[in-house]
């Protein structure tokens, strides 16, 4: 592994070069074991502050900013859109599109985008989950079993077409 993406370990955390965006870090063979976590710093080139990201292989392919969930028993084989399981099993959120059957890093938990379904309404601060389609919702008048995962940082109105926004996540699958 080159040392330029693979940067340094500290305080037992796998820190990515501060000069590397994880969601560029795309690809048809797999150069991380699948699960890797890397860290990035705050100050880096993105400038969301710290964020921790997860390697993971996406079988059918995704565009950027979907939730991602597991497929089936596979830990870290993602799908953005599923069967209605899958809703309760996100692990990250793609900030780049990954091709199928191609591998590369989601944003497990700091500043990073999300799309919303399509019609809805998200307020600063307000709570979101997965939507079926791998965009988001928010908790209003869902079942208290779906998971949540973060927050929005900017508010956002969804009309006919989905829309991205600004969120702070933390999954935990």
């Amino acid at each position: 592994m080159s040392s330029l993406i693979m940067g340094r370990q500290r305080r037992g955390k796998n820190e990515l070069s501060t000069l590397v965006d994880p969601a560029t870090i795309v690809g048809p063979e797999q150069i991380y074991p699948l699960g890797y976590e890397a860290y990035v710093p705050a100050g880096s080139t993105n400038g969301n502050g710290p964020q921790t990201w997860v390697y993971v292989k996406v079988p059918n392919g995704t565009p950027a900013f979907m939730v991602m969930s597991r497929t089936n028993a596979t830990l870290f084989e993602v799908s953005s859109a599923g069967p209605a399981e899958q809703i309760n099993t996100p692990v990250g959120a793609s900030q780049s599109a990954i091709p199928a059957n191609h591998f590369g890093f989601i944003l497990r938990n700091g500043v990073g985008k999300l799309t919303a379904a399509t019609g809805i309404s998200i307020v600063y601060n307000e709570s979101v989950i997965m939507a079926a389609s791998g965009e988001v919702t928010t908790h209003a008048g869902v079942v208290a079993t779906d998971s949540g995962f973060g927050f929005a940082v900017t508010a956002v109105t969804s009309g006919a077409d989905p829309v991205e926004f600004t969120a702070y996540v933390n999954f935990l699958g």
